[in-house]
């Protein structure tokens, strides 16, 4: 059996340390992520977006947003640009 130094044990206590702290801020994220799903689904999923006579789209969450050629869709566009929900177009 070696002895280890002061320095190797001061070491491999901060690696302990940080893989606690590492394990305490995934739990955070995780619980973070699932109060956010439970907050979206309590929301509408999806922002409609409006083609006005202008040819801007007029999104649900209060924005404008031009397209210079076809549609949001046709230009692999699936998320608004503005809340991030799945965009709908109308």
């Amino acid at each position: 059996m070696s002895l280890l130094t002061f320095t190797e044990l001061y070491h491999q206590n901060c690696i302990v340390e940080l893989s606690k702290q590492v394990q305490q801020l995934t739990e955070l994220l995780l619980e973070r992520d699932s109060e956010s799903s439970e907050q979206r689904a309590e929301t509408s999923e999806t922002c409609k977006w409006v083609l006005d006579e202008d040819g801007a789209w007029d999104t649900e969450c209060g924005n404008r947003f031009e397209v210079t050629e076809g549609t949001p869709h046709g230009n692999n566009m699936f998320f608004c640009a503005f809340c991030g929900k799945r965009l709908e177009e109308e």
